[in-house]
């Protein structure tokens, strides 16, 4: 009896621990909260620092459990902002996002983990808010703000 107790006892602390890599499952709900954009990566590998257009206000995201993307980019003069985001935005089984903004859509969500996650494009992007004018990009990393 003994020897069933402490097997059980074994097998539940193996059942419970988290996963190695601290990833969490893509979905609405865990990618809910308010993200500030972290770095990006340009089409050779190289991770960018990301530097908003606004000196005293940082740009994040905010997305809510019911398919709503609002992002808050702030222009040169730091009082209004531009909406990338998208009102009804779908996943799709690969973790790919589709029906959303120019930035979001056919962006497939990798790593997501409780402080933050990334957006991999399958043909890298012009986000000529986020960089060097005309430079492409094939990721954009966020972190939990």
């Amino acid at each position: 009896m003994k020897k069933i107790i402490t097997l059980f006892t074994v097998l539940l602390l193996l059942s419970c621990s988290k996963d190695d890599d601290g990833t969490m499952p893509v979905t609405f709900q865990n990618l809910a909260g308010q993200w500030k954009y972290k770095s990006i990566i340009k089409t050779d590998g190289t991770v960018v620092p990301y530097v908003g257009r606004c000196s005293s206000k940082e740009d994040y995201i905010e997305i809510f459990p019911y398919r709503e993307i609002i992002t808050y980019n702030y222009y040169v003069d730091c009082v209004s902002d531009e909406d990338l985001g998208c009102d009804d935005y779908n996943l799709t089984a690969d973790n790919t996002i589709t029906v959303c903004s120019y930035l979001f859509s056919d962006a497939t969500v990798t790593n997501l983990s409780e402080s933050g996650f990334k957006i991999e494009y399958a043909s890298p992007k012009a986000l000529g808010f986020m960089g060097e004018s005309g430079a492409v990009f094939k990721a954009v990393i966020f972190e939990k703000r």
